[in-house]
């Protein structure tokens, strides 16, 4: 993969600030920006809050989600257990709509993207392709974690300051 540059302006007060930081942590202040930017952008939901879909929790509180999430922790007890194709199309619609909600950041959509590749690869009838789900299993680049999701999923329902803010119906 080719790298790209960019280029930012900041206060010289600022930048003198970072570069006691970069000193203290003992890496370059090229390599704290991209600390930096990796860790902003993993945490960030994909869309921006807005007053309308900020306190729309309908998806998080449907039964499709709470079924998505019951079927990712069965897959890893038994990832040969097979379903209708229907039912692989609706967690197929709802990684898309969870893409567009605020409370699910880059690194958890980049783990319900491994469960949706191999979901359409199923659909599609790939030759070859294993009866087995490969998601669940340890040491696999398809890996899922279940840590991630565990963390995701107490952190929905409670604010930054640890107060319970979502209540499932």
């Amino acid at each position: 993969m080719k790298n790209e540059f960019i280029n930012i302006r900041i206060s010289s007060d600022f930048k003198a600030d970072l570069e006691i930081l970069s000193n203290t942590k003992g890496i370059s202040l090229s390599n704290l920006g991209r600390e930096a930017l990796n860790e902003y952008y993993n945490n960030t939901p994909v869309s921006e809050p807005t007053k309308t879909n900020l306190n729309n929790d309908e998806l998080i509180q449907s039964l499709a989600f709470t079924e998505f999430i019951f079927w990712i922790y069965e897959k890893k007890n038994n990832p040969t257990m097979s379903e209708m194709d229907f039912f692989y199309k609706q967690h197929l619609i709802l990684i898309e709509e969870m893409k567009t909600h605020p409370r699910f950041n880059n690194k958890i959509l980049n783990e319900f993207n491994k469960i949706k590749d191999e979901i359409e690869d199923k659909l599609q009838g790939f030759k070859g392709y294993p009866e087995v789900f490969l998601f669940p299993t340890e040491n696999h680049e398809t890996s899922f974690n279940y840590a991630l999701l565990a963390d995701f999923m107490y952190n929905i329902r409670h604010t930054t300051s640890g107060v319970k803010d979502l209540f499932i119906k």
